[in-house]
């Protein structure tokens, strides 16, 4: 018993497909520039038009897309300097912190352990 396996694939070649739609398409073009060549009599076709219009509208979109770039590029690189400069400050606010702490535990500890040693000594306590 054979069993067939079916695909959708076109029987044609694809080479035969291929050439028509390219007819097709090359023809379905040329129609309305040929006959909007015929029609403009002032030198300039009305793909050229088309074309320069195109142009100019993208040239437009480009110069709102730079500039608005532009600003938001400002604004983010304001808020990252912003953001810096609150985080180094805040940073030299808790190492002054820090300091001053360290200072004292130091300054206890020095005067704990003279007070230690004078009281192993037997020296009489100073106020």
């Amino acid at each position: 018993m054979h069993t067939r396996i079916r695909s959708s694939r076109s029987r044609k070649p694809a080479s035969i497909i291929r050439f028509v739609a390219a007819g097709a398409i090359a023809l379905a073009a040329l129609i309305p520039l040929s006959a909007a060549a015929e029609e403009s009599g002032n030198g300039s076709t009305t793909a050229e038009e088309a074309g320069h219009g195109v142009g100019s509208t993208m040239h437009d979109i480009g110069t709102g897309a730079r500039d608005a770039g532009r600003e938001i590029g400002h604004g983010a690189a304001n808020a990252g300097r912003t953001i810096g400069h609150t985080a180094r400050d805040a940073a030299v606010v808790t190492w002054d912190a820090m300091k001053r702490t360290g200072v004292t535990i130091g300054h206890a500890a020095r005067d704990g352990s003279k007070a230690l040693v004078r009281g192993l000594k037997g020296e009489p306590e100073r106020n």
